[in-house]
């Protein structure tokens, strides 16, 4: 080991290298881009607080207009009814749960079985096996009587789940509260349930406690659904995460209006809510206006989640366990594409099996789909630098398996974009993390050329196919972007509205080609121009310049902070400018889902 660092130390050429990247870090301060992009450390308020704070705006205003409005809301009756509910839900009978989910299991399983072989109605066997299973786990949860918070605190899985990931703080006077819930009620809610589980979906009811359990951690704790947020960016369709984002924003805005919270605005948020109103625009001002009011609106909720979250996530340790959830989640859907990429080497016979029990949205999971691609782009920098931070070895080789395995996924995948732009995130954070990368970045970019043309034939050539922008792909892009063009020529200003429908409805009035069908364009940036007109583009340039401002400025100045922070703020600053990247060759916001990652992430 010393014999190679004597080597390497010794060597002229590597030495070369490590003179010349420090050379380049050293000068990078001083260039004309960075003193654009990185501003100077401020040594005071800016002159909106000083102005507040001549006037002493906090104590005159904010403090009294926020004790009066919390003294109204403990004093209304409807509040204070409602929070009475909502506060013994933590002491009710894991019994009166068990019991529930018995009778419903028990019913709904004697219902479909009646149907299958008596009614001869045909149905899917997984609603029969799910309420063989609520019958099973309903007995068990029968044969205890303490309260829901107590048996929360004893499981493993649970406390490590609530009190562990979501950082929920324990509160230890339920322990000595006795348990309410009366049982008979629950029995007869089971039954009843279990009746209309043919009418309706088994999983539906299944559901229905764990959701209610979730809505009070979010209610009781925002925090925790800013972290639900970011746990289910991969899973849940884009009307879910939007009403997961309205329920974070309601969350907050009752804790602010009880005086619990702060709300804090600045500039940068003044550019958050300018390009909002321009997407609530774009929604009314379409040729399509029923499908672009619908997508405007979700997408105006998941922006309310990002002023939600923005406030909310004020200390490193909530910072650290949403970035842990994007990790995981992430890790997730690679372990999900995994496994079937996995099933489709099985026979037709038994896939055909799994396409019967999992829904059409578990599946889609299972596929390298765009979500995870854009996923990948922006989160693996995340991974591989909170891994490489870590003292734990073992974090590191499964960080740097699961980087392997996205980039093999993006190969099978096809995608051009997501590979060059993963390669470039990575190639960025190194940069920002060490300032000798140089010298480790040009060898590579010499020898790994030289390894691809050694490789076998079939690996070279689909290595060429997956970096060449030449054929059908490029001529259909290229046609793409003509015609998009031509759009966007005419509605320079106000755009055509959001959605592919209006996108749909508008090509094949400027295509030259109507072979070649389109339902969005190309380029995120061509998405912004077509569906928002040059304002939207403008704001969005302006949030942009001033988001790697931010970046830059804090990485530069940020020495002395806290680690976990800076860690975050450079690996979301590379994966963010992947994203970006890859955004002038692939239209990245296509599913609103990755629209809400965008804006969480920063």
């Amino acid at each position: 080991m010393n014999r190679n660092k004597s080597t390497k130390k010794n060597s002229s050429i590597f030495s070369c290298l490590a003179r010349f990247s420090e050379y380049i870090y050293s000068k990078m301060p001083e260039s004309f881009s960075a003193r654009l992009l990185i501003g100077k450390k401020k040594s005071g308020s800016g002159l909106f607080s000083k102005i507040l704070t001549k006037f002493n705006f906090k104590k005159r205003v904010s403090l009294p207009v926020k004790r009066y409005v919390a003294k109204c809301f403990d004093n209304s009756f409807i509040f204070g009814y409602l929070k009475s509910i909502v506060s013994k839900i933590p002491l009710l009978q894991m019994k009166c749960i068990g019991l529930f989910y018995f009778s419903f299991g028990l019913y709904s399983t004697v219902v479909n079985l009646i149907k299958t072989n008596f009614l001869s109605v045909g149905g899917a066997t997984l609603p029969i096996y799910l309420s063989i299973g609520s019958c099973v786990v309903g007995g068990i949860l029968c044969g205890t009587q303490k309260s829901c918070y107590a048996a929360f605190s004893e499981s493993k899985i649970l406390s490590g789940i609530f009190f562990g990931f979501f950082n929920i703080p324990r509160n230890e006077s339920y322990l000595d509260k006795t348990s309410i819930g009366r049982p008979m009620y629950f029995l007869i809610a089971g039954i009843v349930a279990g009746i209309l589980g043919s009418l309706t979906s088994v999983q539906l009811i299944l559901l229905l406690i764990p959701v209610l359990l979730i809505l009070y951690a979010i209610f009781a704790f925002p925090e925790s659904g800013a972290v639900a947020l970011f746990l289910a960016l991969p899973f849940l369709s884009a009307k879910h995460l939007a009403a997961l984002s309205a329920l974070v924003t309601l969350s907050y805005l009752v804790k602010l209006i009880r005086g619990k919270r702060v709300f804090n605005f600045t500039f940068f948020d003044l550019t958050v809510l300018a390009f909002g109103v321009v997407v609530f625009f774009g929604g009314i001002i379409s040729v399509s206006p029923k499908e672009s009011s619908e997508l405007s609106y979700t997408l105006l909720a998941m922006l309310c989640g990002y002023f939600a979250v923005s406030n909310l996530l004020r200390t490193s340790a909530w910072i650290k366990k949403c970035g842990t959830a994007l990790i995981v989640s992430f890790s997730a859907s690679l372990l999900a594409i995994v496994l079937g990429e996995g099933m489709r080497l099985l026979p037709e016979a038994r896939a055909a099996i799994f396409g019967d029990l999992f829904s059409h949205s578990i599946l889609s999971i299972l596929s390298i789909n765009p979500v995870f691609i854009h996923m990948a782009v922006a989160v693996v920098p995340l991974m591989m630098l909170r891994s490489v931070s870590s003292k734990n070895s073992t974090k590191t080789v499964w960080s740097i398996l699961a980087a392997l395995l996205s980039v093999v996924c993006l190969f099978i995948g096809g995608s051009r974009s997501g590979t060059l732009a993963l390669i470039i995130g990575l190639t960025l954070l190194l940069m920002l993390v060490s300032r000798k990368s140089l010298s480790y970045i040009i060898p590579a970019v010499i020898i790994i050329p030289l390894v691809i043309a050694l490789l076998p034939s079939p690996v070279t050539n689909a290595v060429n196919t997956l970096f060449s922008f030449d054929g059908t792909i490029a001529s259909y892009r290229q046609s793409v972007n003509f015609t998009t063009n031509k759009i966007i020529t005419d509605s320079l200003f106000g755009g055509i509205g959001l959605g592919d429908g209006a996108f749909e409805k508008i090509y094949p009035l400027y295509a030259n080609d109507l072979s070649l069908e389109s339902a969005h364009t190309t380029s995120l940036y061509a998405h912004i121009m077509v569906s928002l007109g040059l304002l939207g583009l403008v704001i969005f340039i302006i949030f942009i310049a001033q988001l790697l401002r931010r970046y830059f400025s804090y990485i530069v100045h940020s020495r002395d902070d806290d680690p976990d922070i800076k860690v975050s703020a450079i690996s979301a600053f590379a994966g963010l400018s992947a994203l970006l990247i890859m955004g002038l060759i692939d239209d990245i916001w296509h599913s609103p889902s990755v629209f809400l990652m965008f804006w969480l992430i920063t």
